[in-house]
């Protein structure tokens, strides 16, 4: 079993904050997958833009084989370079799904200001199990990918940002 840990140093003392098992009180009852992932290819942005996209995580418990139930799920988003990244619903937000049902879930990348033209971010989205308190985005899957409409469905999904110069003012 794995444990997640974080500590926090004050004054040169270290204070554990929390320690407990990385999946505690989770269920992998569902399917998690995004039925509508990040848009493919390059995107391309600007110093300072908010970049959006929208994703559709869903319970696959419809199509799976194994995992056939509601359950709790959550999507985390992460990226490479320290730029600020949002969700609406909240990142981590615990979100009930039935089999065959979704959620929309916006994901927001602020660019940095001080980006520079080439910079490229890979921001990667992740639909994982939920005890309904926190997310555990290490948790892995029931079956991946999951098959709909011919298409595999993936409970990971990635887009690649570059910075490209902003185009003149016309002001």
């Amino acid at each position: 079993m794995r444990i997640r840990t974080r500590a926090a140093c004050m004054g040169g003392f270290a204070v554990l904050a929390f320690s407990v098992p990385l999946e505690a009180g989770i269920t992998k009852d569902g399917d998690p997958g995004f039925y509508v992932a990040f848009p493919p290819g390059l995107q391309y942005v600007i110093a300072g833009q908010m970049w959006t996209a929208d994703l559709g995580p869903a319970n696959f418990g419809f199509v799976s084989g194994t995992c056939q139930q509601t359950d709790t799920f959550c999507v985390e988003a992460t990226e490479l370079l320290g730029w600020s990244i949002v969700g609406d619903p909240a990142l981590a937000m615990p979100m009930v799904l039935d089999p065959g049902y979704l959620w929309w879930q916006e994901i927001i990348v602020t660019v940095s200001c001080e980006a520079e033209i080439g910079q490229v971010d890979t921001v990667t989205a992740v639909m994982a199990y939920s005890d309904g308190v926190a997310c555990f985005p290490d948790s892995g899957d029931c079956e991946d990918p999951n098959w709909y409409d011919s298409e595999p469905r993936y409970s990971t999904t990635s887009v690649v940002l570059e910075v490209v110069a902003a185009p003149p003012s016309r002001c």
